[in-house]
């Protein structure tokens, strides 16, 4: 918004540069930082499905064994 609030008043033109190379960086760094989301979210799931899971399986099966041998 502020770089073309800028660019519609005319401002300086080194202003303008200065404010479109913040917005470029911070756009590289949205989509860096979306990248470093769903590579984490990939992982955890990969975690759930791979070790969480089976370890649930395992204590829910040994949990009603238990309680149908009492």
């Amino acid at each position: 918004m502020l770089l073309r609030k800028q660019e519609d008043e005319n401002l300086d033109v080194v202003k303008i540069d200065k404010t479109r190379s913040s917005v470029d960086k911070l756009e590289s760094d949205l989509i860096s930082l979306r990248q470093c989301i769903s590579d984490t979210t990939s992982s955890i799931l990969e975690m759930i499905d791979e070790e969480l899971l089976p370890q649930l399986v395992a204590l829910t099966a040994g949990y009603i064994s238990q309680n149908l041998m009492q």
